[in-house]
């Protein structure tokens, strides 16, 4: 993303900039069925297809870098049931065969209604393979915090955070509340959702930034 802001420039303004094609080649939800469809595409996609909680990850990690780097839009490639290419067992459909909507479609909804409409503010990288997606949306800072490999997962130990800031996992669902400006984070693949106060973004970013610090420096302690 910070080769298309730099490519996208025209009288040293930044134009508007849209992701129109992502998504995530996904292996179905389903275990009692192998895919089925004998094809080229299939053939193609299938070495690159990732089982079902690695989905739920990637669709929202897209999601964020996108609209954190400063996207306006983004569009999930296949959102929709197309004849004659649907249903497909391993593909990047948010649809299973029986056109029930994936686990990675449902964290892509989610993804979409805590952060959409709302303004990039940056991506962070840490020590320690730590990254931190900052957004604002409607009054609220978000920061969308993950580790790049599951090696890289660990505990940190938040502080100084605004007062309310709250802690989600990747369906958004309410997992701890800061106390005294501390919260307790458990960090992994799987991108976890700080959000606190708009006018206190940058203070988000800096307790990740403190935390994975004192880890990386700690040495014992990762």
């Amino acid at each position: 993303y910070d080769l298309v802001n730099e490519w996208a420039r025209r009288s040293g303004q930044l134009m508007p900039r849209w992701n129109t094609e992502t998504g995530v080649t996904a292996r179905t939800f389903y275990r009692h069925v192998a895919d089925k469809l004998e094809d080229e595409y299939t053939r193609w996609i299938w070495p690159g297809a990732v089982g079902v909680e690695e989905a739920v990850g990637q669709v929202s990690k897209l999601f964020a870098l996108a609209m954190a780097s400063g996207a306006k839009r983004f569009f999930y490639y296949w959102t929709n049931v197309e004849v004659g290419m649907c249903p497909r067992m391993t593909s990047m459909s948010i649809y299973e065969y029986d056109r029930t909507i994936r686990p990675h479609g449902v964290a892509y909804a989610i993804a979409a209604a805590m952060l959409d409409p709302c303004t990039g503010a940056g991506i962070r990288e840490f020590g320690g393979g730590v990254t931190c997606c900052l957004l604002r949306r409607a009054g609220q800072a978000w920061a969308v915090v993950w580790t790049r490999s599951r090696a890289a997962s660990r505990t940190l130990q938040l502080s100084d955070l605004p007062a309310g800031t709250r802690l989600l996992d990747v369906m958004g669902n309410p997992t701890a509340e800061a106390e005294g400006g501390r919260l307790r984070v458990e960090l992994s693949k799987e991108p976890a959702y700080l959000v606190g106060p708009a006018a206190k973004a940058d203070r988000l970013a800096r307790a990740v930034e403190k935390a994975v610090a004192e880890q990386v420096t700690g040495g014992s302690r990762l």
